[in-house]
């Protein structure tokens, strides 16, 4: 019976920590409004994030090709991963933009005590962010590593048949 009183307790605890929670945030709902558009830039920042560490970690696990040389493959991966993060930066930069301008006709209708943005405003927030993170991705996925181009090293042999050919030349300019 204790058992049963006390987990009665707990849960009406539990009911009024909710309900004074939501009453602190219906208070300001400008607040409310804010916190649930971060949220959702979140969500999206974070599915761009997803997809970049997915793509350096595909392009870093692919093998390199036998003909090609240990360095110019790493820094073809290197420039990929780069590539990979700056596209990434700049998705997370304009999702950041679109939550800024909406943070801000929210702030400036607080402070006017004017009509705060609707739900409607919202939903168009995270379609445009999710769109955003959408393009994002498909941008991160198409990142690829181009393979270098392997020169021929430079060998004795080579350099024997060039010191010939030099050598034959300064000595028929000689004669």
């Amino acid at each position: 019976m204790k058992r049963q009183i006390l987990t009665g307790l707990a849960v009406a605890g539990a009911l009024t920590l909710w309900v004074g929670s939501s009453a602190v945030a219906n208070e300001d709902p400008a607040e409310t409004l804010l916190q649930r558009a971060e949220a959702v830039a979140a969500t999206a920042s974070d599915t761009v994030s997803t997809c970049a560490e997915a793509q350096i970690t595909k392009l870093e696990a692919t093998a390199k090709p036998a003909n090609v040389d240990a360095d110019a493959w790493e820094q073809a991966v290197e420039t990929a991963n780069e590539t990979v993060l700056s596209k990434a930066e700049a998705a997370q930069a304009a999702i950041q933009a679109k939550l800024d301008t909406f943070a801000e006709a929210v702030e400036a209708a607080d402070e006017d005590d004017a009509t705060l943005p609707t739900e409607a405003d919202l939903t168009q927030l995270q379609t445009d962010v999710t769109a955003i993170a959408t393009a994002a991705c498909h941008d991160i996925n198409s990142v690829a590593i181009v393979t270098p181009t392997t020169t021929p090293t430079d060998t004795e042999n080579d350099n024997e048949k060039s010191d010939t050919g030099d050598s034959e030349t300064s000595d028929k300019s000689s004669d």
